[in-house]
């Protein structure tokens, strides 16, 4: 559909150029003395309206979908982060803090969670990237050396985990 885009802003064009001319003449035919001057406002109140209402969606969609961000703005000192079967709402393990880890905990999602690359110095920044992790596949199977083992973590609150109860602690809400 992208390529549509520029053909939608010619017509749009054209409709508020053929809008602008038809009110003009309109005026003209009415007696008005400066029939050019409305038509001007009419356009420039045009481009000011649109111009707000794409800000105000830039904001709001911003606003709506930087939720997982925030979350992890919270995170404080060296911590292991688990997710769920949410783990795709978060963009990436790349926001999670320097001295903490992402990690998966089982749930419902039965297919290939995102392996950690290895790290490694002797790169510098593209350290582990160009290789592939351990546990991959091509055909989406899960991989439980991708899960970690949840009974080590403990919590005030209490969750149902593949028939097994498991304690968590709760750092954000």
């Amino acid at each position: 559909m992208y390529v549509i885009y520029p053909l939608i802003c010619y017509n749009a064009a054209k409709a508020l150029d053929a809008s602008k001319r038809g009110l003009e003449t309109i005026l003209r035919t009415i007696g008005f003395s400066r029939p050019q001057v409305i038509p001007a406002t009419m356009v420039w109140t045009a481009i000011l309206a649109h111009s707000l209402l794409a800000l105000a969606r830039i904001l709001a969609q911003v606003r709506a979908y930087s939720a997982p961000l925030h979350v992890l703005e919270h995170v404080q000192g060296p911590s292991t982060l688990c997710f769920g079967k949410d783990w795709y709402r978060y963009p990436s393990s790349f926001f999670v803090p320097n001295n903490s880890r992402a990690a998966f905990v089982k749930s419902e999602f039965r297919g290939l969670l995102p392996g950690r690359f290895n790290e490694s110095t002797e790169l510098g920044w593209r350290s582990g990237i160009w290789q592939v992790p351990t546990g991959m596949n091509d055909r989406n199977i899960e991989n439980p050396n991708h899960l970690v083992i949840t009974a080590r973590y403990r919590s005030h609150d209490r969750y149902q985990l593949s028939g097994v109860t498991t304690s968590w602690t709760l750092t954000f809400r």
